[in-house]
């Protein structure tokens, strides 16, 4: 049999903060006794049961308070199994959700990698895996789905003609998973793939916005000083921002296409 426990004893016991068995009192997950004797409250084996089941409901399986509220007033053991199926479903989603991102996280540490090995350095490169520009034309696409901005990248599409850049529009560069959102909510998009596209790249940073012309000022006259022809199309991709000297700067890439490899 489980012995009465203090709510220090409680809380030491499952480590669980005073605000959070507080709030979850309140909300109506848990429940404690007073003793009639000297006052104090206490948890009885019931009310420990309970509370290790509310701790694991929220900790382990990241139920929300309305969540483990329907777990635990569950009126038969099939509602409450269903309403557990229904929760590990929504873990597993989040989950599949965290391992996407987490992939994605990876993904940037490599490209960022890359970016400072070739800071201020020409490279040829080519892209052997598909990526797909699309144009999110504002007054067309104002509701474009959230989750794609996180995984996203912004581009600048430059023409350089008789020694004057031009800039021309700002598409968005995603992989080839998030074509399918596209094109399930926004079948109207304009996008396209690119696949085995040559580049002449160097990566380099910058204090001015990526609609500026002037951004590629620096980048141009390091080709020249490095007897490099940048060609007459030029796409500069954000990658992030951070501070030098309590100045903003952003790191970005440029990409300048010559020529397209047999696919």
């Amino acid at each position: 049999m489980i012995k009465e426990m203090s709510p220090v004893e409680v809380r030491n016991l499952l480590g669980i903060s005073r605000s959070a068995m507080r709030y979850y009192t309140e909300k109506g997950l848990i429940s404690s006794k007073r003793n009639e004797n000297n006052g104090y409250s206490y948890y009885s084996g019931a009310d420990l049961l309970e509370l290790i089941d509310v701790s694991f409901f929220r900790n382990c399986l990241n139920a929300n308070v309305d969540e483990i509220h329907d777990i635990i007033y569950a009126d038969s053991l099939d509602e409450y199994i269903n309403v557990y199926s229904h929760q590990n479903d929504l873990f597993e989603e989040e989950i599949h959700r965290r391992m996407e991102s987490l992939d994605m996280l990876r993904d940037f540490e490599v490209q960022i990698k890359h970016a400072l090995s070739y800071q201020n350095k020409f490279a040829e490169m080519v892209l052997n895996k598909p990526v797909y520009l699309f144009y999110p034309e504002k007054e067309l696409h104002m509701n474009i789905h959230s989750a794609l901005f996180s995984v996203s990248y912004w581009v600048s599409k430059f023409r350089i003609t008789d020694d004057t850049t031009i800039y021309e529009e700002s598409p968005m560069m995603i992989g080839k998973h998030f074509v399918s959102i596209l094109d399930e909510e926004f079948p109207s998009i304009r996008y396209h793939k690119i696949v085995n596209q040559r580049y002449l790249y160097t990566s380099f940073i910058s204090d001015k916005e990526m609609k500026d012309p002037s951004i590629l000022e620096s980048v141009l006259a390091l080709g020249k000083d490095q007897g490099v022809s940048c060609g007459e199309k030029v796409y500069i991709r954000y990658l992030l921002t951070f501070r030098r000297d309590n100045k903003r700067c952003h790191f970005y890439e440029a990409y300048f296409p010559f020529g397209k490899l047999q696919d």
